[in-house]
């Protein structure tokens, strides 16, 4: 028996595609679930730790990254139900202050464990290490590249952090360029850009609005998400939250059945995508229209 598929048969056939949709109803349904984690600049986490306590239990995150907390280090805020991993930056001259650091918060129940961070020399990064279904295990850090570099831009840092296997690296990375949103590109932008560029199983996502306020010049897109081999699906966005300069933001990793299984998902297929339109024409407007009614009310 001859099975149907959908390219096999003309578009116009209005009952066709419905069914199709209705038949990949469970497995869309199913890959609407994900991972939501936020990620943010605070200077001074101490006073701000009621309002992080209601935004991580509002937005209902896994993993909430925080960057230049300058916690003292007698005091650790705590959120219920969340285990918090901190990494201080500390100096030679009073090594029992912080002057810096970063932190990440996760969900108790997420499988997890703490990986301990490799010497870094322009960056502060804090590393957890998590268990997502049947897919290897994955790396999350909340790094920030400080304002001050020491030797400018921290590509061993870098190297350090992306070597370390698949990883979500976020946070604020002093990174403005225009191919990542913002109205201008830096010096350490365009270095950041010219390095990612080159390298292969890299994914880049830059909110499309400001994670920077600025009151005296341009707001800008600082904070960035870097992927590395990650076989999922994500976007990312930008709330308008906590009150601070710093905005948050939320990466979403779509963990659902449609996991990237290989590099070349990471780009458009544009000379298939033109064969399709040449040889299977969309119907007419009006059959278009009636198609995707019956498909929205599949999923209302």
């Amino acid at each position: 028996m001859t099975r149907t598929t959908l390219l096999g048969e003309d578009w116009c056939n209005a009952p066709l595609l419905p069914q199709a949709f209705k038949n990949a109803l469970p497995a869309l349904r199913a890959a609407t679930h994900g991972i939501d984690m936020a990620y943010i600049l605070f200077e001074h986490l101490r006073p701000k730790i009621a309002k992080v306590h209601d935004f991580v239990s509002e937005q209902n995150l896994e993993v909430f990254l925080v960057q230049e907390t300058l916690l003292p280090p007698v005091f650790t805020p705590f959120i219920a139900n969340y285990q918090v991993y901190r990494t201080d930056r500390q100096t030679n001259n009073n090594p029992s202050r912080s002057f810096g650091g970063t932190c990440i918060y996760i969900k108790s129940h997420t499988k997890h464990h703490c990986v301990p961070t490799p010497e870094l020399v322009s960056m502060d990064a804090t590393i957890v290490e998590i268990k997502i279904g049947n897919n290897p295990l994955l790396k999350i850090i909340s790094a920030y590249a400080r304002v001050d570099m020491i030797g400018g831009f921290p590509m061993a840092d870098l190297q350090k952090l992306l070597n370390s296997g698949p990883n979500v690296i976020a946070g604020n990375l002093n990174t403005a360029h225009i191919a990542w949103n913002s109205p201008r590109t830096s010096f350490y932008g365009r270095k950041w850009f010219n390095y990612l560029q080159g390298m292969n199983c890299i994914r880049v996502l830059a909110p499309h609005s400001p994670t920077h306020i600025n009151w005296n010049s341009w707001d800008t897109v600082l904070d960035l998400a870097i992927l590395k081999i990650i076989p999922f699906h994500s976007q990312t966005r930008v709330l308008n939250n906590l009150n601070s300069d710093n905005l948050p933001k939320i990466l979403t990793l779509d963990t659902g059945s449609f996991p990237i299984n290989s590099a070349e998902h990471f780009s458009t297929n544009w000379e298939n995508f033109r064969h399709i339109l040449n040889f299977k024409p969309f119907p007419p407007l009006a059959k278009f229209l009636a198609m995707m009614t019956q498909i929205m009310q599949l999923v209302v």
